[in-house]
């Protein structure tokens, strides 16, 4: 069994995706754009993977940075009372994302999907797909670009993480299929919960 992990519950996900499919739709890109373009202005190493940055700047060009920075409004009392903002669901968020990012199982599936559907092994970390995948969209010149993120609970026989992405304009896909916390094999510790974010 994982430890240290924290994956999210069904329940979580699914407000999680709700939040990220509003941000990144053909109504919300605009404005998540902007928002992003200014924080790039501050932090210029936002959404940009580099797997040998270390300390500070390792730190802002991760996953859990981004996820911090775009998704720290997330409401976790939606459809799920008792949880209210910033709850220990937005930490628990926050440490899948560094797991995805820094500490992904040796069993980890990658993949891209062209534009008639067929996958294709992808060379790249899971977090790498993600931001990468994030990148091309919000670089895109076509018109009405989204991004649809999806994210499903794998069983014991499946890779431990999974990443999918589709980099295919306008319609931008990221779908993360991962295991629950009891079924992950290893242990794992957030050092960032230290120094949140």
């Amino acid at each position: 069994m994982g430890k240290g992990v924290d994956t999210p519950s069904k329940a979580e996900a699914s407000v999680i995706g709700t939040h990220l499919n509003e941000m990144f739709d053909a109504t919300g890109f605009a404005q998540t754009k902007a928002t992003i373009v200014a924080l790039q202005k501050i932090y210029p190493d936002l959404l940009k993977f580099d797997a040998n940055a270390t300390g500070n700047r390792r730190r802002k060009s991760g996953l859990r940075f981004a996820g911090w920075l775009l998704t720290s409004d997330i409401d976790f009392s939606r459809g799920m009372p008792g949880s209210e903002y910033p709850a220990r669901k937005f930490v628990k968020w926050l440490r899948w994302l560094t797991w995805i990012d820094r500490h992904p199982p040796p069993n980890t599936m990658v993949e891209q999907y062209d534009q008639a559907g067929h996958a294709i092994a992808l060379a790249e970390k899971p977090a790498q797909a993600i931001m990468g995948t994030m990148l091309a969209a919000l670089q895109s010149p076509v018109a009405g670009v989204n991004i649809m993120f999806e994210w499903e609970e794998a069983s014991t026989t499946a890779p431990q993480l999974k990443v999918a992405v589709k980099r295919v304009a306008p319609n931008f896909v990221i779908s993360v299929r991962s295991r629950p916390e009891r079924l992950l094999e290893g242990d794992f510790k957030d050092n960032d919960d230290d120094n949140l974010p």
